[in-house]
């Protein structure tokens, strides 16, 4: 997920950057990975620049000026670079039971696909597991989705899909966009 608040965060420290979001457990111990948009397969490298495993989350630095983010991000319909839109989170903490807030949309990359999948469900609970705060919500996600959005009505971040509970189950779960605020003050790198 390209976060705007993770983006800004550090503008002043990585300028012609992004910064993005995504589960520890899908970049595991790497120091790179490879990215690549919804409408293009070709890749472009990114950077792990933190990671939490206590909370499952990762950030990457993409910088918007190397060569192949800009191949990657060109459109040939128009002869010029796609205008590259970073997701704005939600404020939202504990969601209630109102369709506003509970209605969400999956976004994810499953296993076995070139394809991006959007899925539509409802938060359905809000609970600590191993002391931190996660949605469950039935947008089906699959096996290969993990770091996916979550997203509210109006396209805001609301979590990062994270896991489902088992195989063939109805039950996802995602970390609260309020987790992945909560580690903005830690992509400062340390000056000393």
């Amino acid at each position: 997920v390209f976060c705007k608040e993770a983006t800004d965060a550090v503008s002043s420290i990585y300028p012609n950057s992004i910064i993005a979001v995504t589960n520890h457990h899908v970049v595991g111990e790497q120091k790179s990975v490879m990215l690549n948009f919804h409408y293009s397969e070709i890749p472009f490298p990114a950077s792990v620049l933190k990671v939490c495993p206590e909370h499952d989350i990762a950030f990457l630095h993409i910088s918007t000026q190397q060569p192949e983010f800009k191949l990657a991000s060109f459109d040939p319909a128009t002869n010029s670079q796609r205008t590259i839109n970073l997701v704005k989170g939600s404020d939202i903490v504990s969601p209630t039971l109102s369709d506003h807030v509970t209605k969400v949309t999956a976004v994810g990359f499953p296993l076995g696909t070139s394809h991006q999948t959007i899925t539509k469900g409802t938060i359905t609970a809000m609970e600590v597991m191993q002391d931190n705060v996660v949605y469950y919500h039935d947008a089906l996600i699959n096996p290969g989705s993990s770091g996916g959005a979550l997203l509210d009505i109006k396209g805001r971040l609301i979590g990062i899909n994270t896991a489902i509970i088992k195989p063939g189950s109805t039950v996802s779960v995602a970390k609260p966009f309020s987790t992945v605020k909560s580690l903005l003050e830690y992509l400062h790198p340390d000056l000393s």
